[in-house]
């Protein structure tokens, strides 16, 4: 069983509060995650800012894809 974390809970909130999605820093969320044994994320969906997030679109969802390859 692996240990999972909710996202943005890894980077600095920034007053955006305790749910956020981390536009800016999700990439680096996966990589501190693997440092610290983090062997999930769940992924957050935040309706105002919708379009940036990059689950939203195909490119968006292959450059998921490829980070965790690199952090796996």
């Amino acid at each position: 069983m692996g240990i999972g974390i909710i996202q943005g809970r890894l980077t600095p909130s920034r007053g955006r509060g305790l749910q956020f999605s981390p536009f800016e820093e999700w990439k680096q969320e996966f990589h501190v995650g693997k440092e610290i044994g983090i062997q999930e994320i769940e992924w957050i969906f935040d309706y105002e800012r919708y379009e940036e997030n990059p689950i939203w679109t195909e490119t968006g969802c292959w450059e998921i894809c490829e980070v965790i390859e690199d952090t796996e």
